[in-house]
C-alpha cells in the first residue's frame, strides 16, 4: 500500500513540477500548449470496423498508436499536463497501402495496421518482424 501511494505520489510531483515550469492548460479545448506542441508525423487509417487508428511517428524507432471511435484525437491528460513527452524533432515517415494493408515507415522500422483485423506488425528497416501480431 505505502509503495503505490510513493509510486503516485512521485508521478503527481513530475506531472506538477512540470506545470509549475510553464507548461501550464492551453488557453481553450482542443488547443495544445506551444511548448508540447507535437512536431511528430501524423498518419491515421480507417478499420473495417469503423474505428480510427492513428500512427504517430515520434522518433525513428517510436510510433504511438491510438484508435479511437471518432475522427478526433483529443489530448489527454497525460499531455495537457507534461506527464509524457510530446516536444519531438520532426521524423520522415512514409505511408503506403497495399490492399488491406496501411504502412507508416520511418527510416529505422515499418508499423503495418491491417484495416480489416486491425491486427498491428512491427518490422526493422531489414524487414524482420519485431512485433508479428499486437
Amino acid at each position: 500500500m505505502m509503495k503505490r501511494f510513493t509510486i503516485v505520489l512521485a508521478i503527481l510531483a513530475i506531472c506538477v513540477s512540470s506545470i509549475a515550469m510553464g507548461a501550464g492548460r492551453p488557453s481553450g479545448p482542443g488547443q495544445v500548449h506551444p511548448r508540447f506542441a507535437p512536431a511528430t508525423a501524423k498518419a491515421s487509417v480507417k478499420l473495417s470496423d469503423g474505428h480510427i487508428v492513428r500512427v504517430d511517428a515520434c522518433d525513428e524507432g517510436i510510433f504511438r498508436v491510438r484508435i479511437s471511435p471518432r475522427k478526433d484525437f483529443e489530448e489527454s491528460l497525460m499531455e495537457r499536463y507534461g506527464c509524457i513527452k510530446t516536444d519531438w524533432e520532426a521524423v520522415r515517415t512514409t505511408e503506403t497501402t497495399k490492399g488491406n494493408l496501411w504502412t507508416v515507415a520511418t527510416e529505422k522500422y515499418s508499423l503495418t495496421v491491417d484495416r480489416k483485423t486491425g491486427v498491428i506488425s512491427l518490422k526493422d528497416a531489414k524487414g524482420k518482424a519485431v512485433i508479428r501480431e499486437l
